[in-house]
């Protein structure tokens, strides 16, 4: 079951990607995206397209670290 803090702090952080998400370090080439979650150890990946923001992934900051390579 997903505790609630974990359901907040995701939701605060895709406000933050969404109120301004350039402001996001650059990770990798084109234009990937990372922020981390406050209080769990998860990242959200992301990139900014013409008129979306397209999220790659919501991975653990220590397992398996660029699993998500693939879906670029």
């Amino acid at each position: 079951m997903i505790s609630t803090k974990r359901v907040n702090d995701f939701e605060q952080t895709l406000n933050s990607i969404i109120s301004s998400p350039l402001r996001f370090r650059v990770l990798r080439s084109p234009d990937i995206r990372s922020v981390s979650l406050d209080k769990f150890p998860y990242k959200v990946l992301f990139r900014v397209a013409i008129d979306e923001i397209q999220i790659l992934a919501v991975a653990h900051k220590r397992r398996r670290p660029d699993y998500w390579l693939v879906r670029i």
